[in-house]
């Protein structure tokens, strides 16, 4: 079976578009059943990158820290450091909402 989806501005309403679809051919049994369109690349990317940037800035956090905890070999230099380094990332953060700027594919 073939069928046309309307076309979706927001990313949200896009990932409940893909998953109320997938839901509703999982719930038919019919056997190798399943929804798939190109644009659905794009939807999963969509739903996992705000799960992706905070892993890896959170890995890299990690990775400074004991970086520098290696080099400095003082822990109390080292909180600072990173405190450096988080209230930077705050900042960014801060200015990519300030310039409505959003986390999501080219």
């Amino acid at each position: 079976l073939r069928a046309t989806q309307l076309p979706l501005t927001e990313a949200a309403d896009e990932i409940d578009a893909m998953d109320s679809l997938r839901a509703s051919v999982a719930s038919v049994p019919i056997e190798g059943a399943y929804a798939y369109g190109f644009q659905y690349l794009y939807y999963e990317q969509y739903k996992v990158i705000q799960r992706e940037m905070l892993t890896n800035l959170g890995l890299a956090i990690a990775a400074v820290f004991v970086i520098v905890l290696l080099i400095l070999a003082e822990l109390r230099t080292t909180l600072l450091v990173m405190l450096c380094v988080l209230l930077t990332d705050v900042s960014i953060l801060g200015v990519m909402q300030m310039w409505g700027l959003t986390n999501d594919s080219v």
